[in-house]
């Protein structure tokens, strides 16, 4: 080692950061196709990620993710589906329970939607994430959805435009119930 140049150390160093740096971005990249316990982390990461402190509930709760952005909590379901969530899944039922049993006044209840998780981004785009019933359902309860393939969007612009990315993701609480973009 010591017949290299003196640069060599300097370019280990700059090699090591910048795979550091793709195994973060690939693993953010999970937010597009993860589903359970990975899609979860990956959420929760991705709001931590924006300056917010956020959480993963215990095993057995109602959601799977408390965010306590700047004006209040988010509390987020996270579901992971081969197509869309349509009116008789479960979700909404989940929906209804948190309400009822860990939701104050001030928090906001959310559906963060892996829907057609299997194909790629640019394929889901004209593809409804809910069918128009389960939306209707979600919309009375006054809960909002969005997608991870949001999420993953709005994660990639705090990488250049970070204020941006902190006042859409606190934009959530005060949002229209129902179906929401993020970007």
């Amino acid at each position: 080692m010591n017949e290299l140049p003196a640069g060599y150390r300097a370019v280990v160093q700059q090699v090591e950061v910048l795979q550091e740096q793709e195994r973060r971005f690939r693993r953010m990249a999970g937010l597009l196709w993860d589903t359970g316990e990975p899609l979860n982390r990956l959420v929760r990461d991705a709001i931590r990620g924006f300056g917010f402190e956020a959480d993963l509930t215990e095993a057995g709760a109602t959601y799977d993710v408390s965010a306590r952005l700047t004006g209040g909590r988010l509390l987020i379901e996270v579901t992971g589906i081969e197509g869309h969530l349509t009116r008789a899944s479960k979700k909404i039922a989940q929906v209804l329970n948190l309400w009822q049993t860990e939701a104050k006044p001030g928090d906001r209840v959310a559906i963060a939607l892996n829907a057609y998780r299997e194909q790629p981004l640019a394929a889901r785009q004209p593809l409804a994430p809910l069918t128009p019933d389960a939306l209707a359902l979600l919309t009375g309860l006054g809960a909002i959805v969005f997608t991870t393939g949001d999420l993953f969007k709005l994660w990639r612009l705090s990488l250049t435009d970070m204020d941006r990315a902190r006042q859409r993701s606190n934009g959530l609480l005060s949002a229209t119930a129902g179906s929401v973009q993020l970007t």
